[in-house]
Formats: C-alpha cells, sequence, structure tokens
C-alpha cells in the first residue's frame, strides 16, 4: 500500500517523551488564561500543553484574577493571546481587563477570546467591537477541539499583526538609512568635486592667456589628470549611488542616431591612428524615443573607452538596430565589436563584479575598473541585459540591450542646443557684447572657488560681486542690482535652497535668473534646485567653455522669465 504524499500540518501534538527532563525551548507561543475556575485553568492547560504550533510549544501563563493577569502582562510583552473570563472579581472584570489592554497598555497585537460560563453575561455586540474583542466562546462550548480551533486561530492573526508591524520597521529604518546614504553621497559629490573645480577652472583661464607652446602642454597634461581623477571620482559616486538604488532614469525625448553620433565624435579623438571606428545601423533605429540621454551616454562611453583602450590596431564597429514590442517601447540593441587583446575565458565572469580587476595589465591601464560594473547597473534599470564573448588577441563583443519607452503623442524633438566652443579659441572677444558691464553675483562658501569663478566671468567681461553664505548674498541683493546669480547649494549659515526661496519673494529679484553652481549632480538635488526657483543647474568642476554657454544665454537677448508665475 502506498502511503499518500501530505503537506506537513503547522499544528503538531507533542508526543510523550521518556526522558525525565528536557531543556526548555528557544521560544514559546505564550497564552494568558485568566480565570477563577481553577479547574478551568488547568483543563485549557492540558489541552495546549500538547500543541505545537508552528514547531513551537505553547507557553501557558495562568491568572486567577485580573489583578494577576495585570501582574503577568506587566512582565511579559510578547503575549501572543489571552483566554478572559467575564465575570471574576466583579461582573465586569474581564471587560475591565480588555479596555486595560488595549487603551492602557495600547497593546493591539495580542488576540483576546472572552469566555463565559453565564449567558446572560456575554458581552453585546457593540461591546465586542468597541473594546477590540477577537472571539468570544461559551465554556459549555470549549471542548478540546473548539480550544484548539480559537487557538490555531488567535495564533495566525498574532503573527500576522506581529510581522506586518515588523516590516513596517524595517520599512521606516531603511527609509532613514536611505535618506542618510542620500545626504552622504550629496555631500561625498560636494566635498570632492570643489577641489577639482578650483584646479580645472584656472587651469582654463591660464591655457587661454598663456600663448606658449611648452606651457600650454604642461596645462594640457594638468587638464588631462584633473579630468581622470574626476572621472574616478564620478565612477566611484555612480558605483555606490547605483548599489544604494539612488540612481532614477531621467526619461525625456531623445534622437537615439544623434546621441551615438555624439559618443562617436567624443571617442574619436582617443583613437589609435591604426584603429577606425565605425556606427553600422543608423537607419534602422526609430527617429524619437523616451530615454535618459545622460545614463545612455555613460554606458557608451564607458564601452567605447574600454574599446579605445585595449585596441591599438583593426578596427572596433558598433552595430545598432531596435525593434517595436507588442507594448510599443523600444527594445534597442547595440553590439559592439573590437580587435583588440581579448579577455581569458575563465575571468569574463569577472568583469561586470564590482572591485574585481582581469589582470592588472589587461583591465586597468587607467580609472577604476568600474565602468563595466557601473554598465551593468544601468542597463538592469532599463530593463535590459548585458553580455560578452571574447578571443584572446582576437578581440571581444559586448551586446547589449535597453528597453526604451515610445514617444507619447504631441511630443515634439527636443531643441537642439549650440555647439560647445573650444577653450583654445576663447578670448575676452568670445561673449557677445550684451556681457558688457553685466553684473553677475557669485555665492560659495569656498574662497578658491568663488575667486576661480569670478576670474572667469571677469575674462567674460562681466563685473562680479561675490558672496560666502546666502544671508551675505540676500543683504547684498538688497543694496544692488544683479543681471545673473550664480548659487552654490551647500553652504553654511544658509544654503543656496533657502537663499533662493527668499529671493523669490522679492519683487526685484523675481526676474533675475538664479543657476545651481554645485557639487551635487543627482535627480534629487536638480529637483530641489528647479523646486526652490532655480532657472539652471551648473555642477562642478565648472569649465569656462560652459560658464560661457550660460552667460550667453542669459545675456543673448532673451532675458530671464518670473518663475513665480
Amino acid at each position: 500500500m502506498v502511503e499518500r504524499n501530505r503537506k506537513t500540518s503547522p499544528l503538531q501534538f507533542a508526543k510523550p517523551s521518556s526522558e525525565k527532563t528536557q531543556p526548555p525551548p528557544s521560544r514559546t507561543w505564550k497564552v494568558l488564561i485568566v480565570d477563577d475556575d481553577v479547574d478551568m485553568v488547568a483543563v485549557t492547560r492540558l489541552v495546549f500543553d500538547s500543541i505545537h504550533f508552528e514547531g513551537m510549544p505553547i507557553e501557558v501563563l495562568p491568572a486567577y484574577s485580573s489583578n494577576q493577569a495585570i501582574e503577568i502582562l506587566s512582565n511579559h510583552d510578547d503575549i501572543a493571546m489571552a483566554f478572559i473570563d467575564v465575570v471574576m472579581e466583579t461582573d465586569r472584570a474581564g471587560l475591565d481587563l480588555v479596555r486595560y489592554i488595549r487603551d492602557d497598555l495600547n497593546n493591539n497585537e495580542i488576540q483576546l477570546v472572552l469566555r463565559t460560563g453565564q449567558p446572560g453575561y456575554a458581552p453585546e455586540v457593540s461591546v465586542i467591537l468597541e473594546y477590540g474583542i477577537n472571539d468570544y466562546r461559551l465554556k459549555t462550548d470549549l471542548d478540546s477541539i473548539k480550544l484548539t480551533t480559537a487557538l490555531v486561530s488567535a495564533l495566525r492573526n498574532y503573527e500576522n499583526i506581529r510581522l506586518a508591524k515588523q516590516a513596517a520597521r524595517n520599512n521606516a529604518i531603511l527609509d532613514e538609512v536611505n535618506r542618510t546614504k542620500s545626504l552622504f553621497f550629496a555631500q561625498m559629490s560636494h566635498d570632492l568635486r570643489t577641489p577639482l573645480n578650483s584646479i580645472m577652472g584656472f587651469c582654463d583661464l591660464l591655457s587661454a592667456n598663456f600663448t606658449g607652446v611648452e606651457q600650454q602642454e604642461q596645462l594640457h597634461l594638468i587638464k588631462q589628470s584633473s579630468e581622470h581623477l574626476l572621472a574616478i571620482v564620478n565612477d566611484i559616486l555612480d558605483l555606490s549611488k547605483a548599489e544604494a538604488g539612488k540612481v532614477r532614469l531621467n526619461q525625456v525625448p531623445l534622437v537615439l542616431a544623434e546621441l551615438l553620433l555624439t559618443s562617436k565624435k567624443l571617442i574619436e579623438p582617443l583613437l589609435s591612428t591604426h584603429v577606425e571606428f565605425r556606427i553600422e545601423g543608423l537607419e534602422h533605429l526609430p527617429p524619437l524615443v523616451m530615454g535618459d540621454p545622460l545614463r545612455i551616454k555613460q554606458i557608451l562611453q564607458n564601452l567605447l573607452s574600454n574599446a579605445v583602450k585595449f585596441t591599438t590596431h583593426g578596427s572596433i564597429v558598433l552595430k545598432v538596430g531596435a525593434e517595436q514590442t507588442d507594448r510599443g517601447d523600444w527594445r534597442v540593441n547595440l553590439t559592439l565589436s573590437d580587435t583588440g587583446v581579448g579577455i581569458p575565458p575563465a575571468r569574463m565572469s569577472q568583469l561586470f563584479n564590482a572591485y574585481e580587476q582581469v589582470g592588472a595589465r589587461i583591465a586597468r591601464p587607467q580609472g577604476t575598473g568600474l565602468g563595466l560594473t557601473i554598465c551593468k547597473l544601468l542597463v538592469d534599470l532599463m530593463d535590459g541585459d548585458i553580455s560578452l564573448t571574447s578571443e584572446p588577441n582576437r578581440g571581444t563583443t559586448f551586446h547589449v540591450h535597453i528597453q526604451l519607452p515610445a514617444v507619447p503623442e504631441g511630443v515634439a524633438f527636443p531643441e537642439q542646443g549650440d555647439v560647445a566652443p573650444n577653450i583654445a579659441n576663447l578670448s575676452p572677444d568670445s561673449a557677445s557684447s550684451s556681457t558688457l558691464s553685466r553684473r553677475v553675483l557669485v555665492v560659495d562658501d569656498d574662497a578658491t572657488n568663488r575667486l576661480v569663478v569670478r576670474k572667469m566671468l571677469e575674462y567674460l567681461n562681466c563685473l562680479v560681486d561675490c558672496a560666502p553664505d546666502g544671508a551675505i548674498a540676500l543683504s547684498m541683493v538688497s543694496a544692488h542690482e544683479y543681471d545673473l546669480i550664480f548659487m552654490d547649494c551647500n553652504m553654511p549659515h544658509m544654503d543656496g535652497i533657502e537663499c533662493v526661496r527668499r529671493l523669490r519673494q522679492l519683487d526685484s529679484v523675481a526676474r533675475v535668473p538664479v543657476i545651481a553652481l554645485t557639487g551635487a549632480d543627482d535627480t534629487e538635488s536638480r529637483e530641489a534646485c528647479s523646486a526652490a526657483g532655480m532657472n539652471g543647474f551648473l555642477h562642478k568642476p565648472v569649465e569656462m567653455k560652459r560658464l560661457l554657454e550660460i552667460v550667453e544665454k542669459w545675456f543673448g537677448g532673451r532675458g530671464g522669465k518670473d518663475i513665480r508665475s
């Protein structure tokens, strides 16, 4: 005879043991029995002593009056349920005890079962609802089966409530941890990028003033090293934010083909003279999709940078394509192949793991080695996948698939920005005549940063005042009229966000454009700046060409708008 498979029941009955003593269990279900009838307590205890629920035994806590019950409750805060007699010292002793548990102890977890041997003292429905009573039973109906049923139902309810409250507490802790992480990343980004702002800013100024070939070469090396350091800082911060779940996609309409061509232009100056780079399949891309251009470009730049670093001869080919899914969004396929050094098969599994390197000589000619890890995290955010094939000394091919939403009806093509000027060609005449005698206020708590931004703006023919914090900036705005304000966000005494909120309450400053000038570059910071009333966002380190773009935008005849309207 074949025995049927049976599921393990959460309810088990203890078997008699031949051992005289057993170690106490690590955890029990605590059940309070409150009844002035000694025999009723003994019978109930006899039934419960043989039961195990969810693998744990029942620990009975007997009380023969409501006062004894109150004392037990004061010593045990994890009682799962209570059987409470209605009539004890008084006709309402049980109900008064229930009121004490629910109101005085504020305990809504414990399951309360009222029972009485006198039907005339049964509580009305309104009393059961008002007092938070979970069940009511007559003592005459409580045989062992009904006792067990009442017990199991109560324990299940208690555990569900306890788990829900624990989950809520855990979520609150996680929210606080994430809030702390966000503050940490914002502060770390500010603290790391702020010194680089001075180095790269003065490098731009010196490069614009010195004409000697040797001096230009030295300044170029300083700038190149600073950009390398900035890339490392960005990688570390991006990885930290991604692992903490703090990276959000900023979905906007974009022309994917144009973004790919821009990445090609950025990478071409780094190619070896013996390497050809081409993009195939642009004609197969949709004209417009929704996506985060910054993050898509970051994926492309990381992959292309690796290909360039490890390919000295041959070619680098990026094949692109897209297909529309049944849901209407686009599955974009990117295949990047190179004829570089390749990767040994045994080491390919390490590529997307943070802090893993595929050999010092191969994996890290420069950089942190975190680029592919960041790519994987960003691709995952876009509901995609990334994989590779490689053969040592023959080359490597990366396969990337990302999901991009279709553009809603009525959305227009994004405006094309002006081409940024080359820093080598900048001169005081580069700024239009509209910048002459324009008064600009720079607010930053770092003296070196104030100096470098002031020098850049003066080089662009602006009249510049500086303030070390928001409070002083407010007093200066009251005394002078400004055409443009650059505002650091992270400052003591009064930060940039609060300062701009107060500025926007002044009619005299309502139309003055305010540009955030900060080391933070995350979505939360941008949203906070916009909500406060800022008109633009410029993150450190600030390059002269970007500063010129901002100045030209606001002094080129377009003017500001009253953002309070």
